[in-house]
């Protein structure tokens, strides 16, 4: 994990939570088969904050929630390597 980021325990915790990462024994299959890819955010908040973040490190990516106020985010692939 060389090209490792600092990243906070919150952080680490919204994308575990975004890949549906719940078990710690199963951790290594669930990030390369994940149950799903997404977190949702409201406009503002800690949350939102700590996602702009991890998308500024290349953690994550969003678009537009669409359907309610906020964004969705997604894990990156350098996201996955990241909770390894």
């Amino acid at each position: 994990m060389s090209d490792s980021v600092a990243t906070t325990k919150r952080q680490r915790e919204i994308m575990r939570h975004a890949l549906g990462i719940t078990s710690t024994a199963r951790r290594p299959l669930r990030i390369r088969n994940p149950s799903r890819n997404y977190f949702v955010t409201g406009l503002s908040g800690e949350n939102l904050d700590e996602c702009r973040e991890l998308e500024r490190l290349g953690l994550m990516w969003s678009r537009p929630a669409g359907i309610c106020e906020g964004y969705v985010y997604f894990v990156t692939e350098a996201g996955m390597r990241e909770l390894e």
